[in-house]
């Protein structure tokens, strides 16, 4: 809108596009998410829990 001539702020424009049911493009590229999380994996056993004092792991 600023491109156009109009001077018009965030919060307004926010309100404006909510009530005519519209959304903003996003200009940040959209990355595909790479880690999928596996339900049956394993959680590896603490082993420091047993040790007698702090720092001399």
């Amino acid at each position: 809108m600023r491109a156009e001539g109009h001077a018009v702020g965030r919060y307004a424009l926010r309100s404006w596009l909510r009530r005519h049911d519209l959304r903003a493009l996003s200009t940040l590229p959209q990355h595909p998410r790479t880690t999928v999380a596996d339900p049956a994996a394993v959680v590896a056993e603490n082993l420091l829990l047993g040790q007698p004092a702090p720092n001399q792991v």
